[in-house]
């Protein structure tokens, strides 16, 4: 077995986007703010960023590059063409790589009761008004919408990817939502998805 070291420092460009993303994505609420800039102090010097619009523009990298791409709390946001957004995370990855996603599960206990009894479709997001208008005051989308596994699951068929485990996660504020948890996992607020490029997929551009 090899092991080895990698030095490693962010560019001069990386840093400034960085510092860039952290005046324009600072908590709303004033009580993460603390933890926001400890993690942003402590962390930003392993962090790599390159600046790209993944709703609309190709990302930087060739074909096959990535063994895995961790897309988590990203699909729920996307507004513009998912379809895009996806099959370029899958022509990024090596054949045999894999992609874990995770996301709010729409039929949650709580999307469940939002919906049979506020009349609301959505698990843990405000109301729709509310995730637009976060385009005007922090200035990146909410959520467009959540999704059911199965809807998850279809739409990753579809790009190309091959879905292998799903995962439901998260907790519930009182003991006996989490006894119904426990008897149905399937109602847990979220779930995450591993997926798979398979070993002889050919990628079609969805352009």
């Amino acid at each position: 077995m090899n092991f080895e070291s990698q030095s490693f420092y962010p560019s001069a460009n990386s840093l400034e986007i960085i510092e860039q993303c952290v005046q324009k994505l600072s908590p709303e609420d004033k009580r993460l703010s603390e933890w926001h800039n400890s993690y942003v102090t402590n962390h930003k010097l392993r962090i790599d960023v390159i600046k790209c619009d993944i709703e609309s523009e190709r990302l930087p990298f060739a074909d096959n590059s990535f063994d895995t791409v961790v897309f988590n709390e990203i699909f729920e946001h996307l507004r513009i063409n998912p379809v895009f957004t996806l099959s370029e995370v899958l022509r990024v990855i090596k054949p045999g790589g894999h992609m874990m996603l995770s996301s709010p599960n729409l039929r949650s206990l709580y999307g469940l009761v939002n919906f049979l009894i506020k009349n609301r479709a959505y698990s843990c997001s405000g109301n729709i008004y509310a995730e637009y208008q976060k385009l005007e005051k922090p200035g990146h989308m909410g959520h467009v919408r959540e999704y059911t596994t199965k809807e998850v699951i279809e739409f990753l068929e579809n790009i190309g990817f091959a879905v292998t485990t799903i995962i439901y996660r998260g907790s519930f504020n009182t003991n006996f939502k989490q006894i119904v948890a426990r008897l149905f996992p399937n109602v847990r607020p979220f779930v995450s998805y591993v997926a798979i490029k398979p070993v002889h997929s050919v990628y079609q551009s969805h352009m």
